[in-house]
């Protein structure tokens, strides 16, 4: 899977659950991929940086 098809992948999974929150985590495991490379990805093509609360 190249970056865009993780992007794609990613947003398609954040916009059906944008009532919840999603973790790092979560996302990369849904996508197959470690946290490490969902943040570069989206850092790439978004300017986006998960934020810990």
């Amino acid at each position: 899977m190249q970056n865009a098809d993780i992007i794609r992948t990613g947003i398609s999974y954040i916009e059906q659950n944008l009532k919840t929150d999603i973790t790092p985590e979560e996302l990369a495991n849904m996508a197959g991929y470690s946290v490490g490379t969902i943040s570069v990805c989206l850092h790439r093509r978004s300017a986006y940086r998960w934020q810990r609360t």
